[in-house]
């Protein structure tokens, strides 16, 4: 993340200093539209994602709401980018990321 201009150090620190005291969702099965009212782990999140990356890259839209730290959620799916071949496009809020093959981001949040 900080290879790309993004706050990712200063992210992860915050995360793992309220880690063991906020409790966080972990989704084991990634569907279209993944909602949750407790904060879904970026980490967790994030390696279930690549793991079932083949299977739900037929999915042309996948919905995450209440993600903590969703900017660490990133490297996740830059690196799934690269594994199908394919871009991936992200929004978080106003904020916009294009994921290419695990060689460059895009995004308006960057500017």
């Amino acid at each position: 993340l900080e290879t790309f201009g993004l706050p990712g150090l200063r992210n992860l620190n915050q995360y793992y200093k309220i880690y063991k005291d906020k409790k966080f969702q972990n989704v084991s099965l990634i569907s279209k539209s993944n909602i949750s009212k407790i904060p879904y782990c970026p980490i967790i999140s994030g390696i279930n994602f690549l793991d079932q990356i083949f299977a739900i890259q037929e999915l042309s839209e996948i919905d995450f709401e209440n993600f903590a730290f969703p900017i660490l959620f990133i490297p996740f799916l830059s690196r799934s980018s690269e594994i199908i071949g394919k871009k991936i496009f992200l929004r978080i809020d106003e904020k916009e990321f294009l994921l290419n093959f695990n060689q460059s981001i895009c995004s308006n949040y960057l500017s």
